[in-house]
């Protein structure tokens, strides 16, 4: 279980980082434009529309600063909708060698409650993460070594749908949630 923190925390932080710094923008600017200039180093990662899965081994970063911020998401737990304001999408490369896919609202502080939804899909295109947050504090994860639940993603472009049955409580591993999220990278 302690794995599961560690990791949940890596991808969230990468997460929280990649939102901060899209919301900063670049050369202390505010105000339109600076998601734009955050996603422009980025834009070299990308092959077809997707971003690329080789996790730097092109002398680029894996770091938040190199993910791209836009894109759109929809996604649902238990048949409920999920549902993130003014969400944004942050993809980029993990340090596996796969993908980080995260959405989370970009007009509230990471700090307050809020919805967010992120996957990891590895190297061979396994989805080795999933963490999903709601407002009421809930946080469900999957994570492919903790085993409860499963999950599969399909990836179209820069969309990735990923799908399965999500751990529901940590104080019981065999109960699960059927999910579906979907994340459209820029």
């Amino acid at each position: 279980m302690k794995s599961l923190s560690r990791k949940t925390a890596v991808v969230a932080t990468g997460a929280a980082l990649a939102f901060s710094l899209a919301a900063c923008g670049s050369g202390g600017s505010s105000g339109g434009g600076s998601s734009e200039n955050a996603s422009k180093p980025s834009q070299e990662q990308t092959t077809g529309g997707a971003a690329t899965s080789n996790g730097g081994a092109d002398g680029q970063s894996t770091s938040p600063a190199n993910a791209q911020v836009g894109g759109s998401f929809s996604g649902t737990v238990d048949d409920q909708t999920l549902t993130i304001d003014q969400v944004g999408v942050s993809c980029g490369p993990s340090a596996d060698g796969g993908t980080s896919v995260a959405a989370a609202s970009t007009s509230q502080a990471l700090s307050t409650a809020s919805t967010t939804a992120s996957a990891v899909i590895d190297g061979t295109g396994s989805v080795s993460l999933v963490t999903i947050t709601s407002v009421d504090g809930e946080t469900l994860n999957y994570t492919k070594e903790w085993g409860a639940g499963d999950a599969e993603a399909v990836v179209e472009g820069s969309t990735y749908t990923v799908t399965g049955n999500i751990g529901a409580s940590a104080s019981d591993s065999s109960a699960t949630k059927p999910f579906s999220l979907t994340f459209t990278c820029p």
